[in-house]
């Protein structure tokens, strides 16, 4: 009888922790806009990341910042950013992106590809020299928990020209970035995997030109901008990708999502608009049906993480872009106060649910 007891309890619900239903670092976002401000109380944000089940960022470096000329580097920024994840536990993802003027193609142009790739491969060296395993940034913190970045994204949706890469079309100029981005990092970290650029619009479109350009062996993940204005149509963009990846008989790559979102700007004067505004009401409703149809094909997907894009925004440029009403969380036009939007308390709900 006490053997049947101690069985039945072993087995009752809620006597262990249920299985997690996602793999670990699926939950992240992009960590940018105010987090790159001097005096912005970083810690407290990352305290929320931490408490709504974020366990992965994805982060912003412009070479363009890090390296103003020539082998001169400002890394204060990446460095505060970094120390703030290594702190909380969450697995970084770099994108590295924007060439400077002094490396640019067409200098002045901050949508500019890179003039040549060797420039951005000797940024790249110095970046895994810093922070991959062995960093000079780990030895000049023993204080932290050593979580060196593994993975690197190269560059960012360059199949768009209005923010990324105004050359088109992309994927020559781009395979050959990528080409020597790979080379220069597995030649510091030998282990590291390569993302390639999160691509957008017509994803599957524009991988099929990177495959074109021969750039097949070149990455090692995959990964997609899927925006959209109706949460179903997010996975059909992402059967459209894993089909064009079956033509070139590359199934077996994972992939992630590096920016998702609906920009929460209905309603604002806008300088333009992309199809997918809504309001914050509709931002949460969509978050709260896209997770749960992501959780349940991410295996058929071979899908490995989600970055909401982005954790806050700042209050919006003269620009008025949609994206600028993207956050979870957002800061207001002077600056002092920052308010969680409803899809926040959706993410963190999501996250714990299938974690």
């Amino acid at each position: 009888m006490i053997f049947l007891l101690v069985a039945l309890l072993a087995v009752a619900p809620g006597c262990a922790s249920a299985a997690p239903k996602v793999p670990p670092s699926f939950f992240g976002v992009m960590a940018d806009g105010p987090l790159l401000f001097n005096g912005f109380n970083d810690q407290s944000e990352f305290d929320l990341m931490s408490q709504s089940g974020v366990e992965t960022i994805r982060m912003a470096m412009p070479w363009s910042a890090m390296e103003p000329q020539p082998g001169q580097y400002d890394f204060a920024d990446t460095d505060a950013l970094l120390a703030q994840a290594a702190t909380h536990g969450f697995t970084p993802l770099p994108t590295v992106t924007f060439a400077p003027a002094w490396a640019a193609r067409h200098p002045g142009n901050s949508n500019s590809p890179p003039a040549g790739t060797q420039n951005y491969a000797n940024f790249m060296t110095t970046l895994v020299q810093r922070y991959g395993p062995n960093g000079s940034f780990w030895a000049a913190h023993p204080e932290l928990p050593v979580r060196p970045i593994r993975e690197w994204q190269i560059w960012n949706e360059p199949n768009q020209p209005v923010f990324n890469w105004s050359d088109q079309p992309f994927a020559h100029d781009y395979v050959a970035l990528l080409r020597a981005a790979r080379t220069a990092v597995k030649a510091a970290d030998p282990g590291a995997k390569i993302v390639l650029a999160g691509l957008v619009g017509t994803s599957w479109n524009a991988l099929g030109h990177v495959y074109k350009a021969g750039g097949k062996n070149l990455f090692d993940v995959v990964a997609i901008h899927p925006f959209t204005l109706q949460p179903r149509n997010v996975l059909l963009i992402l059967d459209k990708v894993r089909a064009m990846m079956a033509r070139y008989h590359d199934s077996r790559k994972p992939m992630y999502l590096t920016e998702l979102t609906w920009p929460a700007a209905k309603g604002f004067p806008l300088t333009r608009t992309y199809g997918y505004e809504v309001n914050d009401a509709q931002q949460a409703t969509k978050l709260g049906q896209i997770i749960p149809m992501l959780v349940a094909q991410r295996r058929a997907l071979r899908l490995e993480r989600i970055y909401w894009y982005t954790w806050i925004s700042s209050a919006p440029d003269v620009k008025n872009d949609p994206f600028s009403y993207s956050g979870l969380r957002q800061l207001d036009n002077n600056g002092t106060t920052v308010q969680s939007r409803p899809s926040l308390a959706v993410y963190a709900r999501m996250a714990h649910r299938y974690e």
